[in-house]
Order: C-alpha cells, then sequence, then structure tokens
C-alpha cells in the first residue's frame, strides 16, 4: 500500500493521524470529554473509525488506572461503546462518521484521569487532566 505526505492511502481512505480531546467541567458528578479523530493532514476524518481508549493516572498515558471512577462511562449523542477489555477502564469505541466521539464520565469521590487512545500505529494521544472535586 502507497502512503502519501498528507496522510492518505492508495485505497483513498485517510490515515488516522491524531486524536483531539476537550475535556468539559464537571457538572453533577459528571464530565463530558470530547473526541475528535484526525487524519494523517490534520482534517477531520470521514468515515466511522474504532479505537482503543483507556484512563490512566499517568498523564503520559503509561499504563491503565488502578482505580476506575465510581460513576458510569458512556457515550453521549456522538459514537458507541463497541466493548469493554476492563469494565470502566478500557473500552473500543467507534466515532461517527466524522470521527466526533463523547464520552461522558461519573465520579462522585473526587480524583483526576487521563483519557487515552491508541492509534492504529501504536502512539498514544493523551488528553488533558479530568479531574473531579471531591
Amino acid at each position: 500500500m502507497t502512503r502519501f505526505p498528507n496522510g492518505l492511502e492508495t485505497n483513498g481512505r485517510a490515515n488516522i493521524g491524531n486524536v483531539e480531546f476537550t475535556v468539559g467541567a464537571e457538572s453533577t458528578n459528571s464530565i463530558k470529554v470530547t473526541v475528535q479523530v484526525k487524519d494523517g493532514a490534520g482534517d477531520d476524518v470521514a468515515a466511522p473509525t474504532a479505537l482503543w481508549f483507556y484512563l490512566s493516572d499517568d498523564s503520559g498515558g503509561a499504563g491503565v488506572t488502578a482505580t476506575a471512577p465510581d460513576g458510569d462511562i458512556a457515550v453521549g449523542t456522538d459514537g458507541a461503546i463497541l466493548a469493554e477489555a476492563t469494565a470502566d477502564k478500557v473500552f473500543l469505541i467507534l466515532s461517527e462518521a466524522d470521527g466526533d466521539i463523547d464520552l461522558d464520565i461519573g465520579e462522585a469521590a473526587g480524583g483526576t484521569w487521563y483519557l487515552v487512545a491508541v492509534l492504529p500505529d501504536g502512539h498514544i494521544s493523551v488528553s488533558d487532566a479530568i479531574t473531579f472535586a471531591a
């Protein structure tokens, strides 16, 4: 398969280049994390995309969290959780056709996590801190 500098392959599908995260404010023990999957050229992907995600205690994404948030983790209006390898810690998520995902994370006791996306080439993208007040 031929790969071009703009992130396209010969089959016309874009390579996944990165994932951008937007961490919302805490509201009623819930924080929404919005995810945008980008192609190799930095544009939003134009097809549904499945990626593995995990929660980490480390700002660099080194390792899966020891303790999951005590509330639910659910997709809001964008995307779908296809599988959970470890409940509320490691999950496979399918984006919408434009690469959007929104994930609602619940926590009542307080804590900080980082959402990590595992890209197809093995690299990771890490969100800013997802911090809940105690």
